[in-house]
C-alpha cells in the first residue's frame, strides 16, 4: 500500500506527478532515460545479503498456486476461467505474446499464468480503458511478426474495440482474439456491487449476439465457438495451434485471423 511503501514516480508530463498516489519523489523524464539511468546507478551499488529471500518467495507463490490448481483442470461448463489458461499456456510458444484487457483477463494472467520468455507479457494494469487489447496485440504483431500474438481479452474488452479487425485485415497481422464471453462486464460488477449493492448495466443479455454480426462485416476473420467443453481439444486447442504456427510465418497476403469465443463462468 502507497504509504507506507514509497512511491518514486516517473512521467514526461509534470501534472501526472503525485496525480493518483502520494509521491516521495516525483521525477519529470522519459522514462526509458530515466530508469536506463536508474539500472546505470544500481550497477555500482552492492546489493546487500538478501538472506532466504529467493526461497521464501518461491514458496509462497507455490502456495498461493494451490489456491487454483483444481480449477486449471475443472472440466465444468461453461468453463472456469483458470481452465482457459491451462489450455492457452500449453499451446502458446515460451517466445509468444499474451496481450491482456482489463477485467478478470489481467488479473488472472498476472497472478496465475508462467512466462519462461521475459517480455512476453502486455498488459495495461489498471492504467487503460477496455479496448487496450484488441488494439495493442495488432502493434505487437507489427513489431514481433514471426512470433505468436494472442490478445487474451473479454468480451466487453472485444466490444469495446471491434474496428481492430478490419485494421488486422487491411495491414495483414494475424492475431488470434481469444474472447473470454460470460456475457457480462464482470470486474465492474464486481466492483460496483461491493460498494453499492448493485449490478446495473453490467450484464448485457444482447452484446454477445451482436459478435455474429461482425462476422459478416469482416469476411476474413475465422470464428471458432467453443459452446461446450468437449469441443476444446478440436475445435479450440487444435485449431489454435495451428493459427499460432501459421501467425509466426509472414504471409503479406494472409487474410484469415482468428477469434476464438468460449463461453467464461461469470465471477460475479
Amino acid at each position: 500500500e502507497i504509504p507506507p511503501t514509497r512511491l518514486i514516480h516517473i512521467d514526461i508530463d509534470p501534472a501526472e506527478i503525485g496525480r493518483n498516489y502520494p509521491t516521495e519523489l516525483g521525477v519529470v523524464a522519459d522514462a526509458k532515460l530515466a530508469l536506463t539511468a536508474l539500472v546505470a546507478a544500481a550497477t555500482t551499488v552492492t546489493p546487500h545479503d538478501r538472506g532466504t529471500m529467493r526461497a521464501d518467495v518461491a514458496r509462497g507463490r507455490k502456495a498461493f498456486a494451490a489456491n487454483w490448481a483444481d480449477k486449471w483442470t475443472s472440466d465444468q461448463f461453461p468453463m472456469r476461467p483458470e481452465r482457459i489458461l491451462a489450455e492457452l499456456r500449453k499451446h502458446v510458444p515460451d517466445d509468444g505474446f499474451i496481450v491482456t484487457d482489463v477485467g478478470w483477463n489481467k488479473n488472472g494472467v498476472g497472478q496465475q499464468f508462467s512466462f519462461p520468455v521475459p517480455g512476453t507479457f502486455i498488459t495495461p494494469s489498471g492504467l487503460a480503458t477496455m479496448g487496450f487489447g484488441p488494439a495493442a496485440a495488432l502493434g505487437v504483431k507489427m513489431a514481433q511478426p514471426h512470433r505468436a500474438v494472442v490478445a487474451l481479452i473479454g468480451d466487453g474488452g472485444f466490444g469495446a474495440n471491434p474496428s481492430v479487425v478490419a485494421t488486422a485485415m487491411e495491414q495483414g497481422l494475424p492475431v488470434i482474439f481469444l474472447v473470454m464471453d460470460n456475457a457480462c462486464y464482470g470486474t465492474i460488477a464486481g466492483l460496483e456491487n461491493m460498494h453499492y449493492a448493485t449490478k446495473f448495466g453490467c450484464n448485457p443479455s444482447i452484446r454477445s449476439q451482436l459478435f455474429f454480426l461482425l462476422e459478416d462485416e469482416f469476411a476474413a476473420l475465422s470464428l471458432i465457438e467453443v459452446r461446450k467443453l468437449g469441443e476444446t481439444p478440436l475445435k479450440l486447442l487444435e485449431e489454435m495451434q495451428d493459427r499460432i504456427s501459421s501467425s509466426r510465418q509472414i504471409h503479406l497476403g494472409l487474410q484469415r485471423h482468428i477469434r476464438v469465443k468460449i463461453v467464461a463462468e461469470r465471477t460475479v
